[in-house]
């Protein structure tokens, strides 16, 4: 079921979840939440990026392995296996954190926008491209990742008032 967040004139809230669970907070408390929330999309993006960065490498290492080349003899080979396995593990806790803390309408863009941006620059380093770069195209991708964050913005400017255990709405409830 989910929850439903009432405001009081005090300026205390209650987020209401199944079976008359019923949790107060004050506004300073939900604030914190959400900060906590946005921040663990923003995490979670983080090392979303580097799982697909260790991905790409260990798909070389397979690849490589499959042509006869065995490359799992190699301690890199094994911690690039077990980087993976712990980064991946550790986005599924920090996206969950964050979707229990925040709106999807928040947590989902601003995973993306964090995702985008970390993996493009680390994948530029660690492929050793960012020389390939040409200034223009430099500043084309500063203007996509202002205009993805500038979406990201928008996006959960727009969220509904009751979405999700935190929204820091003023909605008054004729409960209390």
């Amino acid at each position: 079921a989910e929850p439903l967040l009432r405001t009081s004139p005090a300026g205390y809230s209650s987020v209401e979840y199944g079976a008359g669970v019923e949790i107060k907070s004050t506004r300073a408390e939900q604030v914190a939440r959400y900060v906590s929330g946005f921040l663990s999309a923003v995490i979670s993006g983080l090392i979303c990026s580097q799982t697909l960065l260790l991905a790409k490498s260990g798909i070389g290492l397979v690849l490589l392995t499959v042509h006869g080349d065995m490359q799992f003899n190699d301690p890199l080979a094994i911690a690039i296996v077990v980087g993976l396995v712990v980064t991946a593990l550790a986005n599924l806790y920090y996206i969950q954190r964050a979707l229990r803390l925040c709106s999807t309408l928040t947590v989902v863009p601003l995973c993306y926008c964090s995702s985008s941006l970390s993996a493009l620059l680390s994948s530029l380093v660690y492929f050793d491209q960012i020389r390939l770069l040409t200034p223009i195209q430099i500043s084309m991708i500063a203007a996509g990742i202002v205009l993805l964050a500038a979406g990201v913005l928008l996006l959960s400017m727009k969220a509904e008032p009751h979405e999700g255990p935190l929204h820091l709405g003023s909605e008054s409830s004729d409960d209390e």
